[in-house]
């Protein structure tokens, strides 16, 4: 092995300056981007197996109680559209005008429609710098001064809708929560705690 790294030497000496740059150049960009590799695939494997250490207080009503109803059930990985998809969040049961709290520190980045047709219903969104977590809380409006500043877990960010006005009275209402690590959606459950 050093015979060959010698004679790799010995040959790489020999080039003219011009060809000396483009390959210690080369070398620089194929680090960089074995790098990068190396840190999307440990991004994809957190991801996957989400990370026990929940960084705040995952705190978002005093009570969160799950929704199930005649309607449907609330719970994550639940059935919807008749089992052409399933639920990617949790519902949990609020009253409307109930205050809506930050589980954890961060930013309240945006309010946005939680339905493209209809204006009425808002969501809203926190993310946090810690663990690169984002939480999604739909059927709520954010309190408007709060908008694109930092929140602390337990901080009132906003206010619950009332959805079943869009559906019908035989639904519970409740917020619609997501949460993202990495970028990819993960269970609410395994960090938010559920009330019975």
């Amino acid at each position: 092995m050093e015979k060959i790294g010698l004679k790799l030497w010995k040959w790489f000496l020999t080039k003219s300056i011009k060809v000396k740059t483009g390959i210690i150049a080369g070398l620089m960009v194929l680090f960089f981007v074995f790098r990068k590799y190396l840190r999307d695939r440990a991004a994809l494997a957190s991801a996957t197996q989400p990370t026990k250490q929940f960084p705040f207080t995952p705190i978002l009503l005093p009570k969160q109680m799950l929704r199930n109803d005649s309607t449907g059930s609330g719970y994550f990985g639940a059935s919807r559209d008749g089992g052409k998809k399933n639920h990617e969040g949790i519902d949990i049961i609020v009253y409307e005008s109930q205050p809506i709290y930050s589980p954890f520190n961060g930013i309240l980045t945006r309010q946005y429609y939680a339905y493209s047709s209809d204006t009425k219903y808002l969501g809203l969104e926190v993310v946090s710098s810690i663990n690169d977590f984002k939480i999604k809380i739909m059927y709520c409006k954010a309190i408007f001064t709060k908008l694109g500043k930092y929140v602390k877990a337990g901080e009132m960010i906003g206010y619950a809708q009332k959805i079943s006005s869009k559906y019908t009275p035989l639904m519970k209402d409740h917020v619609h929560v997501e949460l993202y690590q990495f970028g990819s959606i993960i269970d609410p459950t395994v960090h938010i705690q559920l009330t019975n």
